[in-house]
């Protein structure tokens, strides 16, 4: 895994709608899916289009900031048109999902974002909704994992020229080692 980095930022399949490989013995019972180590949420995106039924989705993750990014991602997805156009959300999701450096109006939702977040974090019931129909339950989640993610929110709202992380030196140092 040399040079794929120690966090997977995401997968190396297709995306696929989970539910069409499940047999359909009650439509009133939710589904529940585990999805272990994805690194991204593809499968979940693709699985919600296309599914019309109750469906619980558990995610396991072996990194904090996985979590968080899957947490962004649903957010923009699930913001309201009204709110933010459709151009603007792929416009944002392209930008967030791989680019080192994103444009001002992309770093001011993520910062608005990033607010929202933590405050649906460290919400005391645990449970947050993103859509009628959408509902977050980090109830599972250690308060030292809550934290640690708040922490991830924090640092995603901080401002650039005041980053303690120097994306450019490090990107230079990563591709300077492959040369």
């Amino acid at each position: 895994m040399d040079g794929a980095g120690s966090i997977t930022f995401w997968g190396y399949s297709p995306s696929l709608c989970l539910t069409k490989y499940i047999d359909k013995q009650s439509e009133e019972l939710p589904i529940r899916l585990l999805l272990i180590g994805n690194g991204d949420i593809r499968h979940i995106f693709h699985t919600l289009a296309l599914t019309t039924s109750p469906i619980h989705i558990y995610i396991l993750e072996s990194q904090l900031e996985i979590y968080a990014r899957h947490l962004l991602f649903l957010q923009l997805i699930f913001t309201s048109i009204n709110q933010i156009g459709l151009q603007e959300k792929c416009e944002h999701y392209l930008e967030l999902f791989a680019n080192l450096h994103i444009n001002t109006h992309t770093e001011q939702y993520l910062k608005e974002a990033a607010t929202q977040l933590i405050q649906h974090i460290t919400n005391i019931n645990g449970e947050f909704q993103f859509a009628s129909n959408i509902t977050i339950d980090t109830t599972l989640l250690k308060y030292k994992e809550k934290d640690f993610l708040e922490g991830i929110f924090q640092f995603w709202r901080a401002s650039s020229t005041k980053q303690p992380f120097p994306a450019e030196l490090a990107w230079d140092g990563r591709v300077r080692q492959y040369l």
